[in-house]
């Protein structure tokens, strides 16, 4: 083995992995990935470092003293990983990071554009995310940024933050701030959080991130699907489950855009492609093999799992079943204990694909139930019909849910349709729609 995985399992709940080469130290390891773990002296003196191993394998080496290490405890700034096994990464946010004092140092920010862009900033420790979202070169928008305009409003879907109080209510009311608006120019954050930015990345002056990536699967599910597993070349990209890319399609001078089955901050990610007979990229991946390249363009979109509250509702539909794998394996990764229940709907009794997954998931989270519909009338499977017709009303919760849908137009519209002709009102409504690329038209 090169390199090994380490989890670093912070007390606020917080894990970041982070990769460790052959004879590296667990420290050095953490600080080349910009984690700043407690550490003075860094030559196994101080103890300032101690942590716990709570799995793998590892070489202490011997050159610390007893009063850093005593027999009867265990370290981490001598760690040599020496056969721990792959370990599945978790998010590695691009802040979140502790002083030496044990504070949290910095907060990841994600700025939703309204044109479905996403981008990541650091915001520092009592730092503004206008101050921090300047620093990373986007031009949120603002006029005075003395809290008193009120232009750079925007809303905060999840996290924690302090307003102050040095604007008026002018520019942010009581309302408003109720609402979950922000001033950027005001909002310092007290953890990660998500906002949505009303405007486009391009008037914001920034752009989206590009990263390559090598095909390492291609594994066809009969004549439905295609998973494909990438190896991302650089830093593995950071996004939020339930978020797409565009891929470039090899040859073709086209992209199509796929969304995340993995989980967030992995260097290798996945997609659940749905085949297309004479489609751009159902052709390509007749013939991709591992070792090809490929260009991806992302993360975007709108549509990803907020904070988790209450019980959740997922509705998948066909490969809309995609972003739902990413979001079950972050739920696992939380410790959630929520209730979850998915219904995946498809069209035949072949498009049911990686069902296998799902049943392992049911095995990792306490509180997750799932059930399958085929739609085809002749299928001999238990449920046939639609997604509508086999929704418990003990998942609706008397509204107390949130629920999250991806699947074809029509899907989208006979849910909202459903609810609305039965009085269904979840505590908020999720839904992204996707329409697959037809195949060329060939006279």
């Amino acid at each position: 083995m090169s390199s090994y995985n380490i989890a670093l399992n912070f007390e606020d709940g917080v894990t970041r992995f982070v990769e460790c080469k052959a004879g590296e130290k667990v420290l050095d390891a953490a600080f080349r990935a910009k984690i700043n773990l407690p550490m003075d002296c860094s030559d196994g003196v101080c103890g300032t470092c101690k942590c716990r191993a709570e799995s793998g394998r590892y070489d202490l080496g011997d050159d610390y003293i007893e009063d850093a290490l005593s027999d009867d405890e265990n370290a981490q700034e001598r760690l040599y990983p020496a056969g721990a096994g792959r370990l599945p990464r978790l998010m590695p946010p691009v802040g979140m990071r502790k002083d030496a004092g044990g504070n949290m140092s910095s907060y990841n920010i994600a700025l939703n554009f309204e044109d479905g862009v996403t981008r990541f900033v650091e915001c520092k420790a009592g730092e503004k995310v206008l101050d921090a979202a300047f620093r990373a070169k986007i031009n949120l928008p603002m006029d005075c940024s003395d809290g008193v305009c009120g232009t750079c409003k925007c809303r905060a879907e999840s996290g924690r933050y302090d307003l102050g109080d040095d604007y008026i209510e002018d520019a942010l009311s009581d309302d408003e701030k109720a609402g979950g608006l922000v001033l950027t120019c005001q909002m310092v954050p007290q953890s990660d959080c998500v906002i949505a930015v009303p405007a486009s990345s391009t008037v914001c002056k920034t752009e989206q991130n590009k990263f390559a990536a090598t095909v390492t699967k291609v594994e066809q599910h009969n004549d439905a699907a295609v998973v494909l597993e990438l190896d991302v070349d650089s830093i593995p990209p950071v996004f939020l489950a339930g978020q797409y890319v565009n891929i470039d399609v090899p040859g073709s001078g086209k992209h199509r855009s796929y969304s995340f089955s993995s989980a967030p901050g992995a260097s290798k990610v996945s997609f659940l492609i749905k085949k297309i007979p004479g489609g751009v990229m159902s052709t390509w991946l007749e013939s991709a093999q591992p070792g090809h390249k490929v260009q991806l363009t992302g993360p975007l979109g709108s549509f990803y799992l907020r904070a988790v509250e209450r019980p959740l509702l997922f509705l998948a539909g066909g490969t809309g079943l995609a972003p739902f794998l990413s979001m079950l394996e972050v739920l696992v990764r939380a410790n959630s204990e929520q209730k979850v229940h998915l219904i995946y709907g498809v069209t035949r009794d072949l498009d049911l694909v990686q069902v296998e997954a799902i049943q392992a998931y049911a095995a990792k989270l306490p509180n997750f139930t799932f059930s399958t519909v085929v739609a085809e009338a002749e299928s001999s499977h238990p449920r046939k019909g639609w997604v509508t017709q086999h929704m418990p009303a003990e998942c609706l919760n008397d509204g107390d849910v949130d629920v999250y849908l991806c699947g074809p137009p029509p899907m989208v519209d006979a849910v909202r349709k459903y609810f609305d002709d039965n009085g269904v009102k979840p505590n908020s409504f999720h839904y992204e729609k996707f329409t697959p690329n037809a195949a060329p038209v060939t006279p």
